[in-house]
């Protein structure tokens, strides 16, 4: 199946989000 590769492209979903937090945060500061 494809779980392992929709694990891994949700991953890395998150993680461009979470860069995406911080860099609005660090903006804003």
């Amino acid at each position: 199946m494809m779980d392992k590769q929709i694990l891994k492209i949700a991953l890395a979903c998150l993680r461009l989000i979470e860069e995406m937090i911080a860099n609005t945060r660090d903006g804003r500061d």
